[in-house]
């Protein structure tokens, strides 16, 4: 016996309501990915961000950051890694005011889920003001 069966025996005669109902409901879940929700560019952003992880492995740096950053400003991501890559590579190359201002953008954005957001928080705090020091080293130099 399904699930649907067993609900419309135990709730009688309303229950044929109830499991159109949820039906309903899961069938919308099933349409819409809970990302599209709240990322609505969430398989654009995925592209560019995968060109440009293909990019990096290939040893392109330059035009890996170009897509990382054209990635970040366009669709504003809500994941950690599309802010991380960019900075890390930036960090490496010595461009330590570039890599901050990534660390800014990322600040910046609007997280729907309140573990993300708290994550982003301390990721790209920590990082900025490791950043902020070594730039500050390096201008002693």
């Amino acid at each position: 016996m399904t699930v649907y069966g067993t609900l419309k025996s135990d709730l009688g005669e309303g229950g044929d309501t109830v499991v159109l109902w949820r039906k309903k409901r899961l069938l919308k879940r099933l349409e819409t990915r809970p990302s599209e929700e709240w990322f609505p560019h969430f398989d654009k952003s995925i592209k560019l961000y995968n060109k440009a992880l293909r990019l990096e492995k290939a040893g392109k740096t330059d035009r890996a950051i170009k897509l990382y950053l054209k990635n970040i400003r366009k669709y504003k991501p809500p994941g950690l890694a599309h802010f991380e890559r960019p900075a890390i590579l930036l960090e490496r190359q010595g461009h330590y005011k570039e890599a901050i201002k990534v660390c800014d953008m990322a600040l910046r954005v609007k997280v729907v889920p309140e573990a993300t957001a708290e994550a982003f928080q301390r990721e790209f705090s920590a990082r900025k003001r490791r950043l902020q020091g070594l730039k500050v080293r390096r201008k002693r130099k």
